[in-house]
């Protein structure tokens, strides 16, 4: 099996109120699937079905999900890449972000004359 992209961090409290998805998106946009270890107020991994992730400094949970990957199959490892790659267009994606902020404005803000 072809290794996952990884994310692992010690816990932090720049986490506390989440992470920033920059590495992560990029992980799903190339359709790969993610074994991460982290401590943090999201968990885009587990949002979108795309992986394996335990919290940071858990070494018994990240084993575990070492040992899943390695046993996946290849159709569940691509089928997690796919899930990744689906959120993160989906849910993150320029045009999909415009639509949400405009529905959001348009529900705050009187209508113009």
């Amino acid at each position: 099996a072809e290794f996952p992209a990884r994310s692992g961090e010690m816990r932090k409290a720049l986490f506390e109120y989440g992470v920033s998805p920059n590495k992560i998106f990029d992980y799903f946009l190339a359709g790969r699937p993610v074994i991460q270890a982290l401590t943090a107020g999201n968990d885009p991994v587990v949002e979108a079905g795309a992986g394996w992730s335990g919290p940071a400094e858990d070494v018994a949970r990240l084993t575990g999900n070492l040992r899943a990957f390695l046993d996946a199959s290849d159709e569940t490892l691509a089928d997690r890449g796919r899930a990744g790659r689906r959120w993160v267009l989906a849910s993150h994606e320029y045009a999909s972000l415009a639509a949400r902020y405009d529905e959001v404005l348009r529900g705050v803000l009187p209508e113009a004359p």
